[in-house]
Order: structure tokens, then C-alpha cells, then sequence
């Protein structure tokens, strides 16, 4: 989903609709699968850390998201520069040690003279801004923890939390607040702790068949006001995921031990490679779709190669 969404500026150039947005006042495709992962993240992490010491869950934390990121924050500049109208002087150009910074700090690499001819020119790597956001969560789940609020008896401070965070984001939505880093903030913290929530009352939730045709109706509904999307989306919208995930409990296990978990590989690398896919072929590029299902395609080998051989063997080093 964020691949298909990121094809349409990367394809078209900043500012061009994304697919959903019309719809849903503003919010995208890729914004929907963004909060989907962080509300699966909050709903994992919190059963990590049930099951974890602190230095544990840390261990566990740092070795899942930081090797990974790290690899491809690499290739990410190194692909900008390969594929830059001015090879050379992106090499030269470009402050490596900046690029260092960048990463330690969470951010993408800013590469000299990178897409230059793109349509979304110099973007080496948009959907890593995220990063950050996932690595507080993380903290504050511990910090949580720490404070006994994970606890099962305390648990109604878990939907406290999610009531307060959702309620701030609808009410200091608009303008330039919404794009702020405390705006980000809260709207992704509102999905984390709704999938908090869902895993402390994972065994009083129902799988309701009234509950998932009310929810599509509010999702539904929600069109009308830019408000509703904030509220029904960490709502109605995670109920229904997780709706979903446990509707079968046979195909996603046996994907996963086939070809490994190719989730974070597909989303650290979409970008960059659809942008190369695009400086590559140029002025003919082939449109917001093809580029979109060729992005695709080339990612899942990275992905493949990512989980197996950088992601999974540095979880393997943490005991489990």
C-alpha cells in the first residue's frame, strides 16, 4: 500500500493526489498502511515486552529495527548516487559524514544532486521519516511498563491513553500542526496505543460480525469530515484489520516460514527504488501503476535478501 501510494509523486512529482486522498480528506493510502503498521507494532511490542526483562525487550528492539535501517540507509545513498545525471559529483559532492549523522539520528541520507531529473527531485528516501516515531513508541512502551500501566488489572489506562491521544489529534488537526513532528507524533502514537489496547483486552474482544459491518459503515461515513477519518481510522479501521489478520490463521504463518518476514525490507525500500526505477528509464517513465507494480517486484528480492541476511541473523544474536 505505501509502495502504490509513493508511486503517484515519485511518478507525477510533489503535490500530485495520491490514491485515497480525495476520498478521505486528505489522508492517503499510504497514510492508512502507515497507521496499520504502527497499530500491529503496538500490539507486538506490547507482547514483547509482557514476555521480556527491559534490557531484554531492548535488545530485541534495537536488533529488529536498527541493523535493517542502517543497510538501507546505505543503499538508499548509494543508489542515489548511482543513478544521479552527475555521478561524480554526487560522490564528491555529498557530505558522508552528514549522511553518518543523518542515520544515527534516524533520517534518510541527503545525497548531492540525487533525482535530479525525477519529478520528486532530491527525496533520496521519503518513507524513512517514520523511523523515529516507531523507536519512541518502543521507549514509551517501556517506560509504561515500567510504571505497571501494562499490567492486566491497569489495563484501562492503556484505552485512557488511546481516548486522550485521539482526541488531541482531532482537535489540533489543520494547518501547519498536522505536518509538525508533534502532530506525527500523536496521530502515529493514537494507531501504536489502539494496538496496545487491542492486545491488553485480546482475550474480552469480540469477533463480532455486527462490529465489522459498524465499522465499514463508519469508515465509510467517515468521508464526510476530515475529524471523522482521524477518529474512525485508529478505531473502526484497526478493528477491522485485526478483523482480518485472524480471520485465517493458516495462510500468513505459512508465508512467513516460506519466504521470511519481508514487511520492513518492502517499506525501507520502496522508495529509492522506485525513484531509480524512474531516473533509470527517464522522460519515458510509465505511469503511477506500472511503476508502482514494478516497484513492487524489484523490492521483494531486496526484501528477501534484507530479512535473510541482515535482519533475521541479527535477532538471532538476541536470546530469545
Amino acid at each position: 500500500m505505501v509502495i502504490a501510494s509513493h508511486a503517484t509523486p515519485v511518478a507525477l512529482g510533489i503535490g500530485a493526489l495520491q490514491p485515497l486522498s480525495s476520498l478521505f480528506m486528505g489522508t492517503t493510502l499510504g497514510d492508512a498502511a502507515v497507521g496499520g503498521f504502527f497499530a500491529v507494532s503496538g500490539y507486538l511490542v506490547t507482547a514483547s515486552w509482557r514476555r521480556s526483562t527491559a534490557l531484554g525487550y531492548l535488545q530485541k528492539r534495537a536488533a529488529r529495527i536498527l541493523p535493517g535501517f542502517i543497510v538501507a540507509c546505505a543503499i538508499t545513498a548509494l543508489l542515489a548516487c548511482a543513478t544521479s545525471l552527475n555521478r561524480t559529483g554526487s560522490f564528491t559532492c555529498t557530505s558522508w559524514w552528514r549522511a553518518v549523522a543523518t542515520t544515527v539520528t534516524l533520517r534518510r541520507p541527503i545525497v548531492c544532486f540525487a533525482y535530479s531529473a525525477n519529478p520528486y527531485p532530491m527525496e533520496t528516501n521519503a518513507s524513512l521519516w517514520t523511523i523515529k516515531y516507531e523507536v519512541g513508541c518502543y521507549v514509551a512502551t517501556a517506560l509504561l511498563g515500567l510504571s505497571g500501566l501494562l499490567l492486566a488489572k491497569r489495563r484501562i489506562a492503556i484505552v485512557l491513553l488511546f481516548i486522550g491521544l485521539a482526541m488531541a489529534g482531532v482537535l489540533l488537526d489543520g494547518g501547519s500542526f498536522s505536518r509538525a513532528p508533534l502532530g506525527n507524533a500523536i496521530h502515529l502514537a493514537a494507531f501504536y496505543v489502539a494496538g496496545m489496547a487491542v492486545y491488553c483486552f485480546r482475550d474480552v474482544l469480540p469477533r463480532s460480525r455486527a462490529l465489522t459491518i459498524l465499522s465499514f459503515v463508519f469508515i465509510a461515513l467517515s468521508s464526510l469530515s476530515r475529524q471523522l477519518v482521524m477518529i474512525a481510522l485508529p478505531t473502526a479501521g484497526v478493528y477491522l484489520m485485526f478483523r482480518f489478520v485472524y480471520a485465517d490463521r493458516v495462510f500468513a504463518p505459512n508465508l512467513k516460514r516460506s519466504v521470511g518476514d519481508l514487511s520492513y525490507g518492502l517499506y525501507l525500500y520502496g522508495w529509492p527504488v522506485a525513484q531509480s526505477i524512474t531516473a533509470l528509464i527517464g522522460p519515458k517513465a510509465p505511469g503511477v501503476w506500472p511503476l508502482a507494480i514494478a516497484s513492487i517486484l524489484a523490492c521483494l528480492p531486496i526484501a528477501y535478501a534484507s530479512w535473510h541476511f541482515i535482519e533475521k541473523p541479527f535477532l538471532s544474536l538476541v536470546p530469545r
